[in-house]
């Protein structure tokens, strides 16, 4: 063989094992991997892989842009079943303009907020308090954001105690109270809210 020759098979060799190694690197590994599905209905994935002595987790949702009008949707079926949960977070979908309605629209935010009240959704009749505390889509009434948050109160809500007790306290739609506003906003401690932690604290310094 001469020396071209043998140059020529050289460089044949040389481009045939670079494609191998091209190729082995970009054969991904086989991934072992077993997947179930809980009793409330979550797919688990597990892959386990002993290399190395960590553990890792990843929560996957279905949700956003695709999935928000979908989810509406569905929420407004479990809404029409007399779910008070789904019919607030429909009156805050359209209050914000998110999670699949298009625009804000308080009038219908309203509608929502009133029907998870009447199904004794105590977040819900707090929204509607504050629908008309601040004047939200209608005209302000101090009377019956009073109504709804004490409403809100009895079901045990601690934002409709909150801010029950702040109204008995500064004399907003109903006598000043400064006991009455104590007690509510101790509710309200108690169930969780801490500013109304603090404001108890605030009052009885004074």
């Amino acid at each position: 063989m001469n020396v071209r020759g043998a140059r020529l098979l050289v460089a044949a060799f040389v481009i045939a094992a670079a494609s191998l190694t091209t190729s082995a690197a970009v054969r991904p590994p086989k991934l072992q991997y077993d997947i179930s599905t809980l009793p409330n209905g979550l797919t688990l994935v597990l892959s386990e892989d002993h290399s190395t002595p960590i553990v890792h987790l990843q929560v996957w949702y279905h949700v956003g842009s695709k999935n928000e009008k979908k989810g509406r949707l569905l929420r407004e079926k479990a809404c029409d079943l007399k779910d008070g949960k789904s019919c607030n977070d429909l009156g805050t979908a359209w209050s914000e303009g998110k999670n699949g309605a298009p625009k804000p629209d308080f009038v219908k935010a309203k509608g929502f907020y009133e029907k998870a009240c009447k199904l004794a959704d105590g977040l819900g009749c707090f929204n509607l308090g504050n629908v008309y505390r601040v004047g939200e889509g209608v005209k302000k009434d101090v009377r019956l954001a009073f109504a709804n948050f004490q409403k809100s109160c009895e079901l045990d809500e601690a934002k409709g105690c909150t801010e029950l007790g702040i109204m008995h306290y500064e004399g907003t739609g109903t006598p000043q109270d400064a006991d009455k506003a104590i007690a509510l906003l101790e509710k309200a401690c108690k169930l969780g809210s801490q500013p109304a932690c603090k404001n108890v604290e605030k009052i009885r310094k004074k």
